[in-house]
C-alpha cells in the first residue's frame, strides 16, 4: 500500500490542490512525460506535457495474475503529431510508469496561510506610533472555520489612541516587486461589526492602497489591491485612528492570501512555503510501475447524438510481476520469448525487477 507523508498530505490538503497524474512512457525513440494538467509540470529535472483532461485509464492493477492484469490507457482528442509520434514507436514490452501528483490551483507568497500566529517570526504583530500590538491566538476554538474545523485564528486588536495604528503583518522576504497585488483575507467576528484595513504592504515603508473593510458575524473574504514600485513586498491587517471609535475589537482570521494581479484568486492554503499556481504540491505517487504490452489501436470517439468529437488511441499496460508469471519465470529460452519482445526486451525488464544483472548467450542486461 502506497501511502502519502504527514507533511506532504497537510500542504495538499490546505492548498486546495488539483488532482493530476503524470504518465512516463518509455519508447524505442525517447521516453514520453505527459501530464493530464492543461499546462506542462516541471518535475523529476523532465517537462511533462500538459494534454488536459484527455488521458484517461482503467484500474490500477499489480497483480500476478495473467488472466487480469495491467491497465488500459486512453487518449481522446489527442493532437495529430502525438499520434504519429505513438504509432512510430515500437511499444512492446516498453516500460511504463504512472505517478498521481498534486498540483496548486493559486498562487499564495505567504506562509502559514491559515494560523496566523508566529511561527517564528513569520507572522508579526506590530504597531505604529506607539500603539499597543494585536494578540493572535491560533488555533482558536471560539468559531468554527469556514472548512468547518477549528482552525481559525483569533486576533485581538486593542483600543488604538489618536495618531497610531495596530498591525499584524507578513514580510515575503521577496525585493524589488513592481506592479499590481492583491493582499486578501476570510474575516468574522464573534458578534458586531468591527472597521479594519487590509493591503499589499511595502515593508519599512508601508501600506500600499489599503482599504477600508466592515467585518461583521459571518465569515467573509476581504481584499485590498496595492500598485508597488521596487518593493519588498508584504501583506498587513490592520486597526487604525479612528476605527470602531477608539474601542478594542476581536476579529477571526482564516486563508491570508497574496498574490500578484488585480483579479482574486480562489484561495489557496499554505503551511510551511509559499505556492505558485501549477506547482506541484508534496512529492507524485507512483501508482504503476510496469510496461506496454499492446498494440496501439485508433478509434472515432461521438457524442450523446452520434457526432464525431475526435479521435481516440488505447493500449495496455501490464505490471511485470504479471509478465513474469505468464512466462513461467526466467526460465525460457531466446527463441521464445523473442516472439513476444523483439530485441531482448523480456530480460532487459526481468533484470530492472530484479534490480541485479542478468547473464544470457549474447547480450548481457543491466537494470
Amino acid at each position: 500500500m502506497r501511502t502519502i507523508d504527514a507533511d506532504a498530505l497537510a500542504q495538499i490538503i490546505a492548498a486546495r490542490a488539483e488532482v493530476i497524474h503524470l504518465i512516463e512512457l518509455d519508447f524505442s525513440g525517447g521516453t514520453l512525460y505527459l501530464s493530464t494538467a492543461g499546462f506542462d509540470v516541471s518535475w523529476n529535472s523532465h517537462t511533462w506535457e500538459g494534454i488536459g483532461g484527455v488521458l484517461s485509464w482503467g484500474p490500477v492493477s499489480e497483480t500476478a495474475d495473467d488472466k487480469a492484469q495491467g491497465i488500459p490507457l486512453q487518449l481522446s482528442g489527442v493532437d495529430q503529431t502525438v499520434i504519429s509520434l505513438l504509432l512510430s514507436q515500437k511499444i512492446r514490452g516498453r516500460g511504463c510508469k504512472v505517478y498521481r501528483a498534486w498540483v496548486a490551483r493559486g498562487t499564495n507568497l505567504l506562509k502559514w496561510s491559515r494560523s496566523l500566529s508566529s511561527h517564528s517570526g513569520i507572522w508579526v504583530p506590530a504597531e505604529g506610533g506607539g500603539a499597543t500590538d494585536p494578540t493572535v491566538t491560533a488555533p482558536t476554538t471560539d468559531v468554527k472555520d469556514p472548512d468547518g474545523g477549528s482552525s481559525a485564528s483569533k486576533i485581538a486588536f486593542p483600543a488604538v489612541p489618536p495618531g497610531n495604528s495596530s498591525q499584524l503583518l507578513q514580510s515575503t522576504g521577496l525585493t524589488g516587486i513592481s506592479g499590481d497585488y492583491l493582499a486578501s483575507v476570510k474575516l468574522r467576528t464573534l458578534t458586531g461589526q468591527a472597521t479594519l484595513h487590509i493591503g499589499p504592504l511595502s515593508v519599512g515603508v508601508g501600506v500600499v492602497g489599503g482599504q477600508a473593510i466592515t467585518v461583521t458575524d459571518s465569515w467573509t473574504r476581504f481584499s485590498g489591491l496595492g500598485t508597488l514600485a521596487s518593493a519588498t513586498l508584504g501583506w498587513i491587517l490592520y486597526s487604525n485612528t479612528g476605527d470602531n471609535g477608539g474601542a478594542a475589537v476581536t476579529v477571526y482570521a482564516y486563508d491570508a492570501q497574496l498574490h500578484p494581479g488585480s483579479v482574486l484568486q480562489d484561495p489557496t492554503g499554505t503551511t510551511t512555503a509559499p505556492v505558485t499556481g501549477g506547482q506541484l504540491v508534496g512529492a507524485p505517487l507512483l501508482l504503476f510501475n510496469g510496461f506496454l504490452n499492446e498494440a496501439f489501436s485508433i478509434t472515432e470517439s461521438h457524442d450523446a447524438e452520434g457526432n464525431a468529437k475526435g479521435v481516440e488511441i488505447s493500449t495496455r499496460a501490464a505490471s511485470r510481476t504479471a509478465e513474469l508469471a505468464q512466462h513461467r519465470g526466467i526460465m525460457t529460452n531466446v527463441m521464445s520469448h523473442q516472439r513476444y519482445f523483439s530485441g531482448d526486451n523480456f530480460f532487459r525488464l526481468t533484470a530492472s525487477l530484479m534490480g541485479q544483472k542478468i547473464y544470457w548467450p549474447g547480450p548481457n542486461y543491466t537494470p
